[in-house]
């Protein structure tokens, strides 16, 4: 409906047009066969790049509800336009990703499909310097409780903990 479209964000419009299939858990194996094209175009644009599917999938689960993805690079500590990069050769190259909710530097968040047969699903693309990655892996596996109870204990420490870093309370530097 037109009119209702242009009362819509672009994220609205988007979550309509595909809600039934984003109600829909991805089965395991659907997730396997999306980290295979993942990690083979991602490592296909520097052989030191390393991609991981986390979140649910990463911690065994049968189902998911979307696709989590991090990306670091072995030696890099800033990486501008790399995940533009990404999210263009998934878009043109391999037809993977269907439409862009938001991208940033650092940040994507769209819609995927393995294959016209298959359903289409929401994926999230975050890209972290290597220094990170081991915190943000950990974050972002989760899940929220687990999360939460390391924050806790951290703190009870005197550390902070958070998807970027642990940190002596009070310290700039990283640990």
């Amino acid at each position: 409906h037109p009119k209702r479209d242009q009362l819509l964000t672009k994220t609205q419009q988007l979550g309509l047009k595909y809600l039934e299939e984003f109600e829909q858990k991805i089965p395991r194996e659907e997730m396997t066969q999306m980290e295979t094209i993942l990690v083979r175009e991602i490592t296909a644009i520097d052989d030191q790049l390393k991609a991981e599917i986390v979140g649910s999938y990463r911690r065994g689960a049968k189902a998911s509800s979307d696709i989590d993805v991090l990306v670091t690079h072995s030696s890099a500590t800033k990486l501008p336009s790399l995940l533009h990069k990404i999210v263009d050769i998934l878009t043109k190259k391999v037809q993977f990703v269907t439409d862009t909710i938001s991208i940033g530097d650092s940040k994507f968040m769209g819609v995927c499909q393995l294959d016209s047969s298959k359903l289409h699903r929401r994926i999230d693309i975050r890209v972290f310097p290597s220094e990170q990655y081991h915190c943000a892996l950990l974050y972002f596996t989760g899940n929220d409780q687990l999360n939460r109870h390391m924050r806790i204990v951290a703190q009870e420490q005197g550390y902070k903990l958070n998807e970027y870093s642990i940190q002596k309370v009070g310290s700039t530097g990283v640990l």
